[in-house]
């Protein structure tokens, strides 16, 4: 997605959940947002990515909808 980090296997960008933990939405229903597409895995391995070192992006997850730039 225009070179942003996204969720592996989706089109969600990681910049708007981390948006949304900022703005201290509950994590389930940013789960619910996403209808299901991130698990709250995912959603901790890109606030730790993210949070310490944006460009950070490029090592893999075994988790499913974990961090990927697409």
């Amino acid at each position: 997605c225009h070179g942003e980090p996204t969720f592996k296997g989706t089109r969600i960008l990681v910049k708007d959940v981390l948006e949304q933990i900022a703005s201290g939405m509950d994590w389930e229903a940013i789960i619910e947002e996403w209808r299901g597409s991130l698990k709250k895995e995912a959603i901790a391995e890109a606030g730790r990515k993210y949070t310490r070192k944006p460009a950070a992006a490029t090592a893999k997850s075994s988790y499913p909808g974990s961090p990927d730039r697409s």
